[in-house]
């Protein structure tokens, strides 16, 4: 859960107070946190944080279902059409200064706490994706959490498998697309072996070799 607009606390608490009527049982709570926003959108205030553990008999679309309802009933807006132009300005600037192939560097949507999960249908690089390909681009990606994808309701890379990354990689593409920021990765190795990169999570925030590849997102 998380929330940085107006009282983030009494949002959070609404929204604990709403997932009993979504058929969602919620079983206990962590404290709270203060984090930095992270990923297409740095300017904006801090988020306050915190996960529940919950007991329910919905599946796993309908617990998102089940979310998405809270959300809604406690005034989150649908931010559906700014993520949509975010999404579609990483994907001119990759195939403008990278011409047509891609690597897609990780396909999870993680926000840097490298947690595996089996729902990748809210995820930004999903549309990232559809919009390369739907420009003519070809691309590949990495997950170390996603060895293989399948196929979703909105989305078919059942083919596609995680490529490995090394600079012999790297080299063989025209660009890279960080979508998710997992520690596990070399950030200056990447950035180091490739053309162009385009960051869209702040991830090479801390490599200072090579910044004229490096296009933030």
């Amino acid at each position: 859960m998380g929330s940085n607009i107006g009282e983030t606390r009494s949002h959070l608490l609404a929204a604990v107070a709403a997932l009993p009527e979504q058929g969602v049982t919620v079983l206990r709570s962590s404290s709270t946190y203060e984090t930095e926003p992270v990923g297409l959108v740095l300017d904006q205030p801090e988020f306050l944080n915190a996960c529940l553990e919950v007991e329910t008999s919905l599946d796993p679309e309908g617990l998102l279902d089940a979310c998405k309802a809270v959300e809604r009933e406690v005034g989150r807006v649908d931010a559906a059409d700014p993520d949509r132009q975010a999404v579609e300005l990483v994907a001119r600037v990759a195939l403008h200064r990278a011409g047509r192939r891609i690597d897609d560097h990780d396909a999870g949507h993680g926000h840097g706490d490298e947690l595996p999960g089996d729902d990748l249908r809210e995820s930004p690089t999903l549309k990232i994706m559809q919009i390369l390909q739907q420009r003519g681009a070809e691309f590949d990606y990495n997950d170390p959490y996603f060895p293989q994808l399948h196929k979703m309701r909105h989305y078919n890379y059942e083919n596609m498998k995680s490529v490995p990354i090394s600079a012999q990689t790297l080299a063989t593409y025209d660009g890279v697309v960080i979508a998710t920021d997992h520690t596990s990765y070399d950030y200056g190795a990447i950035v180091d072996g490739s053309k162009l990169v385009v960051d869209t999570r702040n991830a090479t925030r801390r490599v200072m070799r090579n910044r004229d590849r490096i296009v933030l997102c």
